[in-house]
């Protein structure tokens, strides 16, 4: 049996398809993405989140400047531990033992403070 989609294809209009980010119903500016983060996302969930955040960056802040700068190499630019070595003038094993090390201890504070 075969099914006639030309007819079906036909009642569809691109005018009618929006993008995902376009405000739902109207110029409330919340995007259909948006509606759908708020709808899975509980109030308390949201604290937490931002709990967790704000605990993190106290943590960072912290560090001392040789780790935040490391953290910053790796994580926001994305450089790989040697090119990080070469240019704190440390090798690529203290670098990776380095960033170990941070890495768990903001780990700890996130796991101990939630």
């Amino acid at each position: 049996m075969r099914i006639d989609t030309t007819s079906a294809q036909k009642k569809r209009s691109a005018a009618r398809e929006v993008s995902m980010d376009a405000p739902a119903g109207g110029s409330d500016g919340f995007g259909f993405v948006d509606l759908l983060v708020a709808s899975i996302t509980s109030p308390s969930q949201a604290f937490s989140h931002d709990q967790k955040e704000f605990r993190l960056q106290q943590a960072i802040a912290e560090l001392n400047d040789e780790q935040k700068e490391i953290l910053r190499l790796r994580f926001v630019e994305g450089l790989p531990t040697k090119d990080i070595a070469d240019q704190m003038g440390k090798s690529d094993g203290a670098i990776r033992v380095m960033l170990t090390r941070t890495v768990a201890q903001l780990q700890e504070v996130l796991t101990v403070a939630g």
